[in-house]
């Protein structure tokens, strides 16, 4: 009997103990987010909307990510519900228009209402906040304001860094297209898996050639039909062709949509151990930080693009192109998903990062879309921060941010649009049963021709489109790797 009562007191102080250490409020948290509903990148399939619009957040983008605000005050009390202090909360975005308005969107929820007063003596003569531009229509306004807000509706106008360079990295923009990856993009999207998918993918390709949608004929087209469909769902306009939401035609178009880009972008282990590293070595520097007692932040708004998040989240294969189509399989024979934690990072998905120093012991816990996943041990949601760093490092496969910049800063790339664009045009090549002029196409890609590769003669260290040995001979190598894809039997 004492024994059991001696277990049961160390059970409710340990049980006790941990929900203590998971109430707590975070020491810092880092928040990274997708921005979101946007209108579609491109008209081709999405005709009604303006030009100016394309790319461009809507208003249901900006609803939803002032709901986000609201709910992160809710969920973290102690460090959003002081007063807006720019030395505790830091807002950095990607310089695209639709993250800024997103974080923006954000802020407002956190801050609506709680700006601060014109001034801190209730008695200041609001005439001397007069601006020096001559119009009568300044003091008629004035009339109607009062000193307990500065800006009308307690707004507060919050400045965003959108500074690009990290060491190199634009860490915020979309993903990089590592120069030493290429092949790996290559085998990826003209691989066997690929090739079978787009089988399997026929009576979807029929059906979509039955509503008159006939140039839907490579990944590329099918990723651009895809995001339309998307945008205008989200937007609450008729889809092209007239697809009903809840069909399996949708399911079918918005998988293979989701598929095909991870599959082009993290199909690799070497993609998903690299690309994640600028991020992850960015925020570990802040947590270090913050254990050191070395910064003041104490929430971190980071506004960036689902490629951002894919990142991260691939590193620990929470979001992999199997578990997309593993769970695509299950939801069609009306099955549970096999992978919960598996969601694609649709508009306005974020993930969550919090710091505990627990009195110089640190912890993390890593949350996706809100929801806690225990990365670390089975089914422990924090995690010591050694154990999380050291779990990053082998995801990674212990690269270092000189390995990046090696492998993915040695020369400029082109957009991953413009790259999956050749790639559109060299798959059909391939699934048509056709070679095509491939060392064209990857010449297009990257922005090489036969005179830098082939002229030994070439010694003009000036010539913006000279590069070195080790670039030529991995181009040659791609192109030869690529020609073996092509020749394969399907």
């Amino acid at each position: 009997m004492l024994r059991f009562g001696l277990f049961l007191t160390f059970f409710l102080l340990a049980f006790t103990q941990d929900q203590q250490q998971n109430t707590s409020s975070p020491d810092l948290v880092i928040h990274i987010f997708r921005h979101d509903a946007r209108a579609p990148l491109h008209d081709t399939y999405a005709p009604d909307w303006y030009e100016y619009q394309l790319g461009e957040l809507t208003t249901v983008g900006q609803r939803e990510h002032y709901l986000v605000g609201k709910a992160l005050l809710d969920e973290y009390p102690e460090i959003l519900g002081q007063p807006y202090n720019l030395s505790k909360i830091y807002f950095r975005s990607s310089v695209l228009h639709r993250s800024l308005e997103s974080a923006q969107s954000q802020l407002f929820g956190v801050y609506e209402g709680r700006g601060p007063a014109l001034n801190q003596n209730s008695s200041y003569p609001s005439e001397r906040a007069f601006p020096q531009f001559v119009s009568s229509r300044i003091s008629q306004v004035n009339q109607n304001l009062t000193n307990a807000q500065a800006i009308p509706g307690g707004f507060i106008p919050i400045a965003a860094n959108t500074t690009t360079d990290e060491g190199g990295t634009q860490l915020l923009e979309p993903t990089q297209v590592c120069f030493n990856l290429i092949d790996d993009i290559l085998e990826n999207v003209l691989g066997d898996e690929s090739i079978q998918l787009w089988k399997d993918l026929e009576p979807t390709r029929k059906a979509l050639e039955d509503l008159g949608l006939n140039n839907v004929n490579n990944p590329y087209s099918l990723g651009t039909f895809g995001d339309a469909i998307v945008c205008d769902y989200y937007d609450g306009r008729p889809l092209p062709g007239n697809i009903d939401p809840n069909s399996e035609l949708y399911l079918n178009v918005t998988f293979a949509r989701n598929w095909y880009f991870m599959q082009a972008l993290w199909g690799s282990e070497q993609q998903r151990q690299l690309l994640s590293v600028p991020l992850y070595n960015y925020i570990f520097d802040y947590f270090d930080a913050k254990a050191a007692g070395e910064t003041e932040f104490q929430f971190m708004f980071l506004s960036s693009a689902e490629t951002n998040l894919i990142d991260l989240l691939a590193t620990l294969n929470i979001l992999t192109p199997e578990c997309i189509r593993d769970n695509y399989l299950a939801e069609l024979s009306g099955q549970e998903k096999p992978h919960p934690n598996c969601n694609y990072t649709e508009f306005a998905s974020s993930i969550l990062l919090e710091f505990y120093n627990n009195g110089g012991s640190p912890s993390v816990v890593f949350k996706y879309n809100n929801v806690a996943i225990p990365v670390c041990s089975e089914g422990q949601i924090q995690c010591p921060y050694s154990e999380f760093k050291d779990l990053i490092s082998r995801s990674t496969g212990g690269y270092s941010a000189d390995d990046y910049q090696r492998d993915c800063l040695g020369r400029t790339l082109p957009a991953f649009e413009s790259i999956f664009q050749r790639l559109g045009d060299a798959f059909k090549a391939k699934f048509d049963g056709g070679e095509g002029d491939i060392k064209d196409i990857i010449n297009d890609i990257t922005g090489n021709d036969d005179d830098d590769n082939n002229d030994d003669n070439n010694n003009n260290d000036d010539d913006d489109n000279s590069i070195g040995d080790d670039i030529k001979d991995h181009i040659e190598n791609a192109i030869d790797d690529i020609k073996d894809i092509f020749h394969r039997d399907n």
